[in-house]
């Protein structure tokens, strides 16, 4: 058999290179209708020329993923008969979504006249998980570095509060900007240690006022619990969000257990469990933070006490009445008023 010449060599060749391509290869009449398409592009697709033929592209392969503003560009690039490029989200056959970068060009005869339309099309799925992936680890990073610094600073604030009831003030703040998606409430123990009392909340999520101990999965326990996260899990009886992830940490001091960190996820972004479980390390970072908090609190109201009160007695010191007669005074130049002495 001789080989072929010339012009039909050429269009034999031809053929073969674009039969064997890898990338997808259309060819559209002028009014964007299939009219063929190369075995790569029914590989990808799912569809034969035979299922597609008389019919435009985004009636078949565009679905409710794609950017309406891509196909409106492909759209005014076919009406004024230029080149475009652009990528965009399709689907096969089967409802599979898959990303292509797509190259279109116009093509003329000798004549000049407008005969086709011939796209490339080239499978980029891969490449753009790769990049969604690195985005969103870029993203989580970014998150993370900002909630260091948030914790560093909600620490520095901890530390320097003066009181219980200071330091309260500064929980309600920092868990509203460290995990404004959240709520939730910290509960102390009252002195009877039969029931928690609720100290702070924030985010505006419901609870309780008071609920005993045993109502909470983290304190009977004795660590803190995750609900929303297990394969076997029972809710807390102190909450009324069924169904919703929380989480209950222990908050304690020296040793002993004084209250209950209880942080509601009552909105969970694309990736819930991921973004569970980052809410989780943060959450057990704060409830760290505030146990140390409070134990330093204590310890400092502890300390004073004992340096303006008689051990025996409990009556007030000489150093108690220095520092109060100091204060009054010094109140009573400020604001012009008098005072007595008994």
């Amino acid at each position: 058999m001789p080989k072929p010449r010339g012009s039909d060599a050429l269009s034999q060749y031809a053929k073969l290179a674009v039969d064997h391509a890898k990338d997808s290869i259309v060819v559209t009449d002028i009014h964007g209708r299939f009219e063929w398409v190369n075995n790569a592009f029914q590989q990808l697709t799912g569809y034969s020329i035979d299922e597609v033929r008389g019919k435009k592209p985004g009636e078949v392969l565009q679905g409710p993923e794609t950017d309406p503003k891509t196909v409106n560009l492909l759209r005014d690039a076919l009406d004024s008969r230029r080149p475009v490029r652009t990528e965009i989200y399709n689907y096969t056959k089967s409802g599979q979504g898959y990303w292509i970068e797509l190259s279109i060009a116009p093509i003329f005869n000798e004549k000049g006249q407008h005969i086709h339309f011939m796209a490339v099309e080239r499978d980029v799925t891969q490449r753009r998980q790769l990049e969604a992936e690195a985005e969103a680890m870029r993203a989580t990073e970014e998150r993370r570095k900002v909630e260091r610094r948030l914790l560093n600073e909600t620490s520095e604030w901890l530390y320097s509060a003066k009181s219980v009831d200071e330091l309260l003030k500064v929980v309600e703040r920092a868990m509203a900007v460290l995990m404004p998606e959240s709520s939730g409430h910290l509960y102390m123990y009252a002195n009877s240690r039969d029931t928690l009392d609720r100290a702070v909340s924030w985010g505006g999520g419901s609870g309780f006022e008071h609920f005993a101990p045993d109502d909470c999965w983290a304190l009977r326990r004795g660590r803190a619990y995750s609900y929303g996260q297990n394969a076997v899990e029972f809710t807390c009886g102190h909450t009324d969000e069924v169904g919703a992830p929380y989480f209950c940490l222990p908050i304690l001091a020296h040793g002993e257990t004084i209250g209950l960190l209880h942080v509601m996820q009552s909105q969970t972004p694309c990736g819930e469990a991921q973004h569970i479980s980052n809410r989780w390390d943060t959450a057990i970072a704060v409830s760290e933070q505030i146990s140390l908090a409070i134990a330093n609190v204590r310890l400092r109201e502890e300390l004073k006490e004992q340096s303006v009160r008689d051990q025996l007695t409990g009556l007030w010191n000489r150093r108690w009445f220095l520092e109060t007669a100091n204060l009054t005074m010094s109140r009573a130049v400020r604001t012009g008023t008098s005072f007595g002495l008994l």
